[in-house]
């Protein structure tokens, strides 16, 4: 999905209460304003959700029915469902979807989604909200502490990378062998030319400019073995 769709990160660590209360009323407040009547909450497994804080934050009410399925009113201008990544359909137009302590592989349910009006997530650690934080320049609700940097290429690098999506048909990413060897090229080039990337955020860029989060993964693979040792604060 386009990375101009808003996105929105609460710092978090753990069962904090206080972060529970910052996501839902920051997120309420971000409905108003857009004009968004529904919102998806996304969370690892439905099944355990009712004994979880947030479940509990929400009451037995609404957590019982969204459980079961059913698509609830909890204002007067906004109704809540809740999908598991199991159960998720990315390709959905949604409102608003809250990620709920997702871990970094179910972050790709959320990271899938094709139509949203918003993206907000609530970070089990402070590890995964900082990945997603520099994955998408999200706009942090409250306390804003966490530092992190988004990596910018330089413009051969960008432009060769832009070249490659263009080239390539991206609903399969490098799962076709004439997509891969063009990966190969590129990333073979940019070896060449001097360029020592972290793979990970070539996963990160590809994400932004519209790789589906299995193949940014493939992309982020396949530059490993042109770019060995890399480490992130190496960038």
């Amino acid at each position: 999905m386009s990375a101009s769709t808003p996105r929105y990160v609460i710092e978090n660590h753990g069962p904090d209460h206080d972060a529970i209360k910052t996501a839902f009323s920051g997120a309420f407040q971000v409905c108003a304003q857009l004009g968004i009547s529904e919102i998806t909450l996304l969370v690892p497994a439905k099944g355990q959700f009712p004994s979880t804080v947030v479940g509990t934050f929400l009451g037995q009410r609404v957590t019982k029915a969204i459980c079961k399925g059913q698509t609830v009113k909890i204002t007067d201008t906004l109704c809540m469902n809740l999908e598991s990544p199991k159960t998720f359909l990315p390709y959905k137009t949604y409102g608003m979807v809250i990620g709920v302590y997702l871990s970094q592989k179910d972050q790709n349910a959320l990271d899938s989604i094709t139509s949203a009006r918003a993206l907000v997530l609530l970070p089990w650690t402070e590890e995964e909200g900082k990945t997603w934080l520099s994955t998408w320049n999200a706009i942090v609700l409250g306390a804003s502490t966490w530092q992190v940097q988004q990596t910018t290429f330089p413009v051969d690098v960008e432009n060769a990378f832009l070249s490659l999506t263009q080239g390539i048909n991206l609903s399969t990413g490098l799962s076709h062998p004439s997509d891969k060897d063009a990966a190969k090229r590129t990333l073979s080039n940019l070896k060449k030319n001097g360029h020592m990337l972290v793979p990970d955020e070539i996963r990160k860029w590809a994400l932004r400019n519209n790789w589906a989060p299995k193949n940014a993964a493939a992309l982020s693979k396949l530059a490993g073995r042109y770019f060995k040792g890399r480490l992130p604060n190496q960038a």
